[in-house]
């Protein structure tokens, strides 16, 4: 049997979260755990938290491995109310050797310099001892488990993924483009009106790139407005990714191969399918990436009224016939200044599209500088 690591998908697709759950450990010796969080609020300074535990009769209450003991949503009992300004949070199961199990509930609130909070959050545990077992004819270990919780679990950061555009890129950018985006309402809105203002310079150059065309993304920028130079899907997602991240906005670079292609040689590089280069946006707005194929003149995808979508969602979706159909795209046309949702599969590109998108495609994510 092959194990499929989802975990590297998690990895790949962080959002921000005002409490999250980086780690949970065993304590060394004793029955408990030790509790990580992180914070992505604004000006984060501390968690406030409480922890509460119950013994309760299993049996008599008919709640073996049924659920929790205590309702979700309770505020933190600011009399109880402990600090952690790290994030790491200890609870010890104070009746440990009780042949009872016992319920432990963790309410937990992040809260900024400027004295906001957030919600507060919620974590279960549950422990069932080994006596407990043993009561019952059974070897079975004793064992402490969340039982039910909505702090998420994290595993990196949105900005691992972005680039940080010095400031030199930053003052070009916001000359450029500053009073383009100024227009939009949210931040994909914003990166649409980029998106929409480089596709008006940049395609009619869509072609093959000389090898003489190098330096910085801005610079190749310069370098397509003499109009003695064609560019390809990398120049595009170069450019993109550069000046949304100098204008604030999240981006990222990813490319896409074929898992069977063969490496070049003599003189050749057989490609199952052909390679591509994209983008993805991070929407503060709606906390979560967005795929933008410039190249391919789409602003987003959506499923059915679900969306704008990622790329591995897309790949998932298109590379399906039975979801494909439900796919729609916002494309531009840079030629008439307007744009139109449209099945996926009526998009001006969408040969070159079902070619990138397919079975079989691995993506490659850069992480930011």
């Amino acid at each position: 049997m092959k194990q499929i690591d989802t975990e590297s998908y998690w990895q790949f697709y962080p959002r921000r979260e005002d409490v999250a759950l980086a780690s949970v450990t065993r304590l060394p010796g004793e029955a408990g755990v030790k509790i990580n969080l992180r914070s992505d609020m604004p000006e984060f300074s501390r968690f406030m938290y409480t922890v509460s535990q119950h013994v309760f009769d299993d049996r008599k209450d008919g709640r073996f491995f049924t659920g929790r003991h205590v309702e979700a949503g309770a505020e933190v009992d600011e009399s109880r109310t402990l600090e952690s300004s790290d994030g790491e949070i200890v609870v010890a199961i104070e009746n440990a050797h009780s042949p009872l199990p016992t319920d432990i509930a963790l309410r937990v609130q992040a809260v900024s310099s400027r004295g906001v909070s957030s919600k507060t959050h919620s974590l279960f545990l549950q422990y069932y001892p080994r006596r407990l077992y043993e009561g019952r004819g059974s070897s079975h270990a004793a064992v402490l488990e969340i039982r039910d919780t909505d702090i998420p679990l994290t595993y990196g950061h949105v900005e691992d993924w972005t680039g940080r555009p010095g400031e030199e890129s930053v003052r070009y950018a916001r000359e450029k483009w500053g009073a383009v985006i100024a227009g939009g309402s949210s931040d994909y809105e914003a990166a649409a009106l980029l998106a929409k203002s480089l596709l008006d310079v940049m395609a009619p150059h869509h072609g093959v790139p000389p090898d003489n065309l190098k330096g910085t993304p801005f610079e190749q920028y310069e370098l397509l407005l003499s109009g003695n130079y064609k560019c390809a899907c990398g120049q595009f997602a170069g450019i993109f990714c550069e000046a949304a991240n100098a204008l604030g906005i999240p981006c990222r670079r990813i490319s896409i191969h074929h898992e069977r292609d063969v490496l070049p040689k003599d003189g050749y590089h057989l490609m199952v399918a052909p390679g591509h280069a994209t983008t993805e946006i991070f929407s503060r707005s709606l906390n979560r990436w967005i795929w933008m194929g410039l190249s391919l003149r789409v602003l987003g995808v959506y499923l059915n009224e679900t969306g704008p979508i990622h790329s591995m969602e897309l790949l998932h979706f298109a590379s399906d016939p039975v979801w494909a159909k439900h796919l729609t795209a916002v494309e531009y046309d840079p030629a008439a200044r307007r744009e139109r949702r449209v099945p996926i599969a009526e998009i001006r590109c969408a040969a070159m599209f079902k070619a990138y998108y397919k079975a079989g495609q691995q993506f490659r994510y850069f992480r930011g500088k």
